[in-house]
């Protein structure tokens, strides 16, 4: 094997794996821009008159069961004995799930919801879970490119050693450098 091959052939080691990281980075940049931007339309649904118990907790109405990133939107919640309206100063909505403030004069009462709201489609969920999977496998598999370029640089150092120790043993033998 001579020089000019371990050299070239560590350059076509590095071009590869600089062809491969690119590739990823493409990979990276199109299903990070896919996410979220499929054009899915939302799922919609209703809340009627659903009971919980408004804890500080929090408690979730089982309407929203397995809905994924709900935003609710006219929202009434009443005393369930009463039928009192409850105040949004008495409690607390987040993502579905509604807790009473500390302090609300209706913790640990039962409430009855009614609310609507839109939510991801089955459709939109499973593209984003797709997409997470290759983005994650894309993100894993070039985790370990760090330990690729280091060892193709090595590799591109034997090479020039052993180049040098065979140039220095072919002109020490000529004693072109000898006195």
């Amino acid at each position: 094997m001579s020089v000019k091959s371990g050299i070239n052939n560590s350059k076509a080691v590095m071009l590869g794996l600089l062809t491969i990281g690119l590739i990823g980075l493409l990979f990276l940049i199109v299903y990070g821009n896919l996410s979220g931007n499929l054009g899915f339309a939302s799922d919609t649904g209703a809340i009627t008159n659903e009971r919980i118990n408004l804890t500080l907790a929090g408690n979730t109405p089982t309407s929203l069961t397995g809905v994924i990133n709900p935003v609710l939107a006219n929202i009434v919640l009443r005393n369930a004995t009463s039928g009192q309206v409850i105040l949004a100063t008495n409690y607390t909505e987040t993502a579905g799930l509604f807790a009473s403030t500390v302090g609300g004069n209706f913790t640990n009462d039962f409430v009855n919801v009614t609310a609507t709201y839109t939510a991801d489609s089955t459709g939109e969920q499973q593209s984003e879970q797709v997409i997470g999977n290759l983005t994650g496998g894309v993100v894993s598999f070039f985790s370990f490119s760090n330990v690729w370029f280091i060892l193709a640089a090595v590799a591109l150092l034997i090479a020039i050693v052993i180049g040098i120790i065979f140039l220095v043993m072919k002109l020490g033998g000529n004693n072109k450098f000898s006195s």
